[in-house]
């Protein structure tokens, strides 16, 4: 028999975890509508890099579940696996958060798998700790009489990010949608699954028909360098006082 609290049902629920990120508040941040948003996504203020900028979250920390940070973890979070190596297989290097990740996911091993003590300690001890991929886009709203001249941020998780970054490298399926001249709009469909923040649903498709912009001249010289929305970095120190409060 397998053993194992968690199923990969509930790991795959950890990784896409969707939200819009820290732009609640900051007229910066592109605020997705429920329904239909008909977005552009812009090239990178520096042409040299990707239209995109990505890392990851640890949300819910501390104490009272009200803190985050970025993830430390260097090549990213969860931490590094070696294929021949099963033992070393979920061990983090640098981050805290990562750390104890790791270290109650291998604990989670010991329940059943499919058990309900296992899925409750995976809810419990192990899911809480996981980092949220984030990426970074500039957009603009080629369709909307006031914002069609701005160029905003979206902030959001892999649901949203991952589809666009995939057919951005696929010419099969279209390749570079932010050219200016000959890319394309992008549809993004917001659905509320319930009350809370994080029941929401995103379903992300590229529009076939290229749509040059007719106002990229504006548009090019306000655009922001993604490098600049990434969340500073702490110190592991730093981050431990934050998980102990």
């Amino acid at each position: 028999k397998r053993k194992g609290g968690n199923s990969q049902m509930d790991e795959f629920r950890d990784m896409w975890e969707e939200g819009e990120g820290d732009g609640e508040k900051d007229e910066r941040y592109e605020q997705l509508d429920e329904g239909k948003n008909v977005l552009r996504v812009m090239p990178n203020k520096d042409p040299d890099d990707p239209f995109f900028e990505s890392y990851a979250m640890h949300f819910n920390m501390g104490p009272d579940k009200e803190d985050k940070f970025r993830c430390i973890e260097p090549g990213g979070p969860f931490g590094h696996s070696k294929k021949k190596d099963k033992q070393r297989a979920y061990r983090a290097k640098a981050c805290p958060a990562c750390k104890i990740y790791c270290r109650n996911k291998t604990k989670s091993r010991a329940f059943k798998f499919g058990s309900k003590e296992g899925k409750s300690f995976w809810r419990k001890k192990v899911a809480p700790w996981r980092a949220k991929h984030r990426f970074v886009f500039g957009t603009n709203r080629p369709k909307s009489k006031s914002k069609r001249k701005k160029v905003k941020v979206l902030d959001c998780g892999v649901m949203i990010g991952q589809p666009l970054i995939q057919a951005f490298y696929d010419e099969n399926m279209g390749g570079d949608f932010t050219n200016p001249k000959t890319g394309r709009n992008i549809v993004i469909t917001k659905t509320k699954l319930g009350s809370q923040a994080n029941e929401v649903e995103y379903k992300t498709v590229i529009v076939p028909d290229r749509t040059p912009l007719k106002l990229w001249k504006v548009l090019k010289k306000r655009l922001p360098d993604l490098k600049t929305f990434v969340p500073d970095a702490l110190e592991a120190d730093a981050i431990m006082a934050i998980i102990e409060g």
